[in-house]
């Protein structure tokens, strides 16, 4: 997985979702579960196989994976909001 950042500054970039809305909301993976959340949140985009990319939002207690089925356009830096493009994956909107 990559996280996508700001080329400026290197700031983690979220996925607007008022522009780009989630294909669906997730839970965590628990297949490892002392793992990291975005860990947790890659291995269900990874086992999704229409997910190419998702957003982690740790503050998100139900769905912390806002999966994408589809390359978002829109991004800006937000807290506790991180976005994640899965290689080796092509995608389409």
């Amino acid at each position: 997985m990559k996280l996508r950042t700001r080329d400026s500054d290197g700031a983690a970039l979220c996925a607007q979702e008022g522009h780009d809305v989630p294909s669906r909301y997730a839970e965590v993976s628990t297949r490892m579960p002392n793992a990291p959340g975005v860990i947790g949140c890659s291995m269900t985009c990874t086992a999704d196989y229409q997910c190419h990319h998702f957003n982690y939002v740790p503050t998100d207690s139900q769905h912390p994976c806002h999966l994408y089925y589809y390359s978002p356009t829109h991004f800006n830096v937000e807290p506790n909001c991180m976005h994640y493009e899965m290689p080796g994956k092509t995608s389409h909107k």
